[in-house]
């Protein structure tokens, strides 16, 4: 490991699918502070930060946190969903990687919030 939590090396390298959407094409991983390693695989979709159109301006989909975005699309479409581990903790993994990447403290918390709010609409978003 870097002098964050993701492997040595990590770059972004994708494939767009759509004008949202996109296919990872070179796998990394990121290693929680307690948790197993987590990958992104490649062909996981991901579409960076969602964020919606009218908003993307303040914040862009992409940016010095697009890596923690991706790790945060892992962790909700394949851990919270099914239940193997909660939103809350995705979120929070996901707050601490945008730390790590350096994400300035307001910006760092506007996303934090925009995803624990998303959370609250998702079926057990609201536990823990």
């Amino acid at each position: 490991m870097g002098s964050t939590g993701f492997s040595e090396g990590t770059q972004v390298v994708v494939e767009q699918i759509d004008d949202e959407n996109w296919k990872v094409c070179e796998p990394f991983t990121y290693e929680g502070q307690e948790q197993l390693p987590f990958a992104v695989y490649r062909g996981m979709e991901t579409d960076f930060a969602s964020v919606p159109r009218v908003f993307v301006w303040l914040l862009p989909r992409y940016g010095a946190y697009t890596k923690a975005a991706m790790v945060h699309d892992l962790l909700w479409r394949e851990y919270a969903c099914k239940g193997r581990m909660s939103y809350r903790d995705a979120d929070g993994v996901f707050r601490r990687a945008l730390r790590e990447l350096e994400v300035p403290f307001l910006r760092r918390w506007m996303m934090w919030t925009a995803v624990r709010w998303g959370a609250l609409v998702k079926p057990g978003g609201r536990q823990g």
